[in-house]
C-alpha cells in the first residue's frame, strides 16, 4: 500500500511538472527550453512504470491527462462554461470527460513504451525508439484541440524549421530525443558516464545532425518572387463572443458592421495603397454578404455594400468570413472579392469544432450556444483572387460624402465599375480550427496561407496566444507566408520561416495590423510529401532497435 502511494505521488509530481513546463514553454511565455523538460518528466514517469501492471500505468496516464487539462489548458473549462450557458457542475463534468477522452496521447504513449519494452535503462538505441514512440503517439492520438510537444520549442526560430521537413510532430521527436539522451546519461552518471556516451553515440549523432540541419535550413534562401510585395491590412474588430441569441439583435449587428467598416476606412487612411484587406471570422456574425435568393433571410445589404465599396472605390481586394445558407443547411464560408467583374470563389469550412459549431450527439439543452453548421464536402482547397493596380488613398471628404452608398450596394454596382485585374494571388484558405491540422493546411502551390479566426469564446486569457503560435507553424511546414486575422486577437503576418513581418496584435481589443509581405516561398519536404516524411523518419528511428531484437532472437533460437 505504501509502495502504491509513493508510486502515485511521484506520478502526480511528474504530471504537474510536465504540465507546468509545457505551459511556460508555449506562448505567451515562450520559454522554449522548458519544451525539452515536458517530455523529460513524462519519460521519468514512464521509467517508474517498468515493473507496474496495466491498471497502474493507465492510472498514471490519467494523472497526466488531468494535470495537462487543468494546468496547461485551463481555458478549456472556461470555454465549456460559456458553451453550456454557465452550468458549473456540467462544465466540471465535461472537463473531466474531455481529459479522459481527448488527452489519449498519454495512455497511448505509456502503453506503447510498455508494449514495446522500451526503457532508457537498456539498449544503445533506446533513446531513438523512445522518442519515436512519443512522437507517434503525438501524431496518432485523436484530439479536440490539437497540441503537440513540438509546440513547446516553436518559439526557438531555428528549431521550428524542423516542421518544414516532417511537420510539428518531427519537432516533438527532437524534443523527446534530447530528453531521452539526457536521461540515459543521467541514469549512468554513477557508473560509467563516458561509457554511456559511447553507447549513445548514434543517438547523439542524430541529435547533433538534426540540430545542425535546423540551423542550416533556416538560412537557406527562398525562391524570390518576381512581383512586388503584397501590402496587407488586417482588421481586428473584437466585438466579443457572438452567442446565438444575438443573431436577431439589431444593435449588435449595427455595432459589428460599423466597427468593421470604420476600422477598414481608417486602415485606408493610414496605410494606402493597400492591395489586400482581411476581415476575421465572425466579424459580422450570422449574416451573408452574398446577394442571392438562397441567403435571403441572412443577407445583409450593409455587409455586401461595405465589401463592394472597398473593392470598387479603393481597389482593395477583401477576404472575409460570412454565412452561407441554402434551405436548412448553414455553412461557414471564407469569401474573397477582388478586381474584375467576378465576385470571386468561395471556400466552405470543412472541419468544424465539435460541440462548438455542431453537435455530434447530445442535447442542445446542454449546449444552448453551440452552432448548427454543416461541414462542407468537396470544397475548393485553394482559391484565386484577382488584385487591382494600386490606387491612392480615399480622401476623408470623399469617404464622408459616399458613406451612405454602403447601404445601397445595387447603386454602387451601377455607378462604379470594379477595377481591372492586374495579377492573381493564389490563396490557401483555413478557417479558424482548421489551421491546427498540418494535413489540412498542406499546399505546394499557394502564394500565401490565409487564416480567419475567432477566439472570442475563450476570453482574453492565454488561449489566443497558444492558438496563434500553433497555427504559425503551418507557414514553416509549407514554406509559405501566412496571414492570420483573428476577431479578438491574436492576428499576425509571418514569412515562410515563421518570422513576424510586423508586431502581432494584442488580445481583447480592436486593432489594425499592416504588413508588406514578400511572396517568397520555398519547396519544403512536408509540402511535397506531407506526413509520409514524418512516418518514414520514425520508422528509421525505430529500425535499429527492431533489428537488434531480431538479431538477438535469431541468436537465442540458434542456441
Amino acid at each position: 500500500m505504501v509502495t502504491a502511494r509513493v508510486y502515485y505521488s511521484r506520478q502526480a509530481v511528474f504530471a504537474i511538472a510536465h504540465a507546468a513546463s509545457l505551459l511556460f514553454a508555449l506562448s505567451p511565455f515562450d520559454c522554449w527550453p522548458l519544451g525539452f523538460c515536458a517530455p523529460l518528466f513524462l519519460l521519468l514517469a514512464a521509467d517508474e512504470q517498468r515493473d507496474k501492471g496495466t491498471r497502474q500505468i493507465l492510472l498514471g496516464a490519467l494523472l497526466f491527462s488531468f494535470a495537462t487539462t487543468a494546468v496547461t489548458f485551463g481555458w478549456i473549462f472556461a470555454t465549456i462554461w460559456r458553451y453550456s450557458a454557465q452550468n458549473a457542475v456540467l462544465s466540471l463534468a465535461l472537463s473531466v470527460l474531455y481529459a479522459v477522452i481527448f488527452q489519449l496521447k498519454f495512455p497511448l504513449v505509456f502503453v506503447m513504451l510498455r508494449a514495446g519494452r522500451l526503457t532508457l535503462r537498456q539498449h544503445a538505441f533506446a533513446p531513438l525508439a523512445v522518442a519515436a514512440a512519443l512522437a507517434l503517439g503525438d501524431a496518432l492520438a485523436p484530439e479536440l484541440f490539437p497540441w503537440s510537444w513540438g509546440n513547446g520549442i516553436a518559439a526557438q526560430a531555428h528549431l521550428r524549421q524542423l516542421a518544414a521537413v516532417g511537420s510539428v510532430y518531427l519537432m516533438s521527436f527532437f524534443a523527446a530525443l534530447a530528453a531521452s539522451v539526457f536521461l540515459c546519461l543521467w541514469f549512468k552518471r554513477r557508473e560509467a558516464f563516458f561509457a554511456a556516451v559511447r553507447a549513445q553515440r548514434w543517438s547523439l549523432t542524430v541529435l547533433a545532425a538534426t540540430l545542425a540541419g535546423a540551423i542550416v535550413y533556416r538560412y537557406i534562401p527562398a525562391a524570390e518572387s518576381q512581383v512586388q510585395p503584397l501590402r496587407v491590412a488586417i482588421v481586428q474588430t473584437n466585438i466579443g463572443a457572438a452567442a446565438s441569441g444575438k443573431s436577431s439583435d439589431a444593435d449588435f449587428a449595427s455595432e459589428a458592421i460599423n466597427r468593421l467598416f470604420g476600422q477598414s476606412a481608417e486602415a485606408l487612411q493610414l496605410y494606402a495603397p493597400v492591395d489586400l484587406m482581411l476581415w476575421p471570422e465572425a466579424a459580422m456574425p450570422f449574416h451573408s454578404a452574398a446577394p442571392d435568393a438562397a441567403n435571403r433571410d441572412i443577407y445583409s445589404v450593409t455587409f455586401d455594400g461595405a465589401v463592394e465599396y472597398l473593392r470598387r472605390r479603393a481597389g482593395v481586394a477583401v477576404i472575409f468570413h460570412d454565412m452561407s445558407k441554402e434551405r436548412s443547411v448553414l455553412r461557414s464560408r471564407l469569401s474573397a472579392r477582388g478586381a474584375g467583374g467576378q465576385l470571386g470563389r468561395d471556400y466552405f469550412k470543412r472541419r468544424l469544432v465539435p460541440w462548438g459549431e455542431y453537435l455530434p450527439f447530445g442535447s442542445r439543452r446542454w449546449f444552448p450556444e453551440a452552432g448548427q453548421f454543416t461541414a462542407a464536402a468537396g470544397s475548393e482547397t485553394e482559391i484565386d483572387l484577382a488584385l487591382a493596380e494600386r490606387g491612392g488613398a480615399l480622401r476623408y471628404g470623399q469617404l464622408a460624402a459616399e458613406v451612405a452608398l454602403v447601404q445601397q450596394p445595387q447603386i454602387l454596382r451601377q455607378r462604379f465599375e470594379p477595377p481591372a485585374a492586374q495579377r492573381t494571388l493564389r490563396i490557401k484558405p483555413l478557417l479558424c480550427y482548421e489551421a491546427l491540422y498540418p494535413a489540412d493546411a498542406r499546399t505546394g502551390t499557394a502564394d500565401v496561407i490565409v487564416n480567419l479566426a475567432s477566439d472570442a469564446w475563450f476570453g482574453d486569457g492565454i488561449e489566443g496566444a497558444q492558438h496563434a503560435s500553433a497555427t504559425m507553424l503551418r507557414a514553416v511546414e509549407n514554406g509559405r507566408p501566412m496571414l492570420r486575422a483573428a476577431m479578438s486577437g491574436i492576428s499576425f503576418a509571418v514569412d515562410y520561416k515563421g518570422d513576424d513581418l510586423a508586431p502581432r496584435t494584442g488580445q481583447g481589443r480592436p486593432e489594425l495590423l499592416f504588413a508588406e509581405v514578400a511572396l517568397a516561398t520555398r519547396k519544403t519536404p512536408f509540402a511535397r510529401l506531407g506526413m509520409v516524411v514524418f512516418y518514414a523518419l520514425m520508422l528509421a528511428a525505430l529500425w535499429p532497435l527492431i533489428f537488434y531484437r531480431l538479431m538477438l532472437s535469431n541468436t537465442e533460437e540458434n542456441k
